[in-house]
Order: structure tokens, then sequence, then C-alpha cells
């Protein structure tokens, strides 16, 4: 790791409920590892730098996630789509995997994202 990381968000459409969204355990293929990596991710991982490539259930048109809210109400068929402070989540988490596994955190996170996976970096800036 040359010091700096990217988080990749994809855009609308994957879905666990319709099967175009496979859980993480499910998502590597070890007889095709790069399958899933996107040409601009490649791209990145060649100039050195750390990918956190997030996955998260975004169906354009229904939601397949049970949400629930801190006062306990629970909403059915939603999305998190447009959920910025989650994916931040998952960056922080990632820094915190490269600080355990190499010794530090990356010195700078840059957001990636394709269509609804660039909103929510929008939003955040």
């Amino acid at each position: 790791m040359e010091g700096r990381m990217w988080l990749t968000a994809h855009g609308a459409g994957p879905s666990f409920r319709d099967g175009s969204l496979k859980p993480w355990d499910k998502n590597y293929n070890p007889a095709d590892p790069w399958r899933d990596i996107s040409k601009h991710e490649r791209l990145m991982l060649s100039k050195g730098f750390a990918l956190a490539k997030t996955r998260r259930s975004a169906h354009k048109a229904r939601g397949d996630i049970t949400v629930t809210f801190d006062d306990g109400t629970r909403a059915q068929e939603r999305n998190l789509t447009e959920q910025p402070k989650m994916l931040l989540g998952w960056g922080l988490l990632a820094e915190n995997v490269l600080k355990a596994r190499l010794g530090k955190e990356p010195s700078r996170t840059y957001w990636y994202g394709h269509s609804s996976g660039a909103r929510p970096g929008r939003l955040v800036n």
C-alpha cells in the first residue's frame, strides 16, 4: 500500500432478492479472483492504492432489507442506496483492517462512486 485508499460504491441495481448481489463470502471466486474488480478498481490497485470495495443491496424499484430504527421501529423492503454514514462506516472498518494488517492506516481515503454510489459521496462532500 502506497499510503492511500479508495472506497468504492457501485450504482443502483444489485439485489440479494433477485440474486444479482451475492453475500460477501460467496462473491469471491478463487479460479477468477479479478472477476469482481472493475477497470477503475484495477487501475487504483495498479497505482498502489488500497481498495475498499463496498457492496449493498440497491435495487432501483424495490428493497430487500429490513431496517430497524433507534426507537425499534422496523421498515420492511427498504434499500440502503443513499446511506453515506453506512458507507463511511465501511471505509473506517477498511482503514482499521489495514492498520491491523500493515501497521498503519491510510494517510488519505478517496471515494469513487458510480451513479447512486456517487450520490452519497456528494452528500458527504
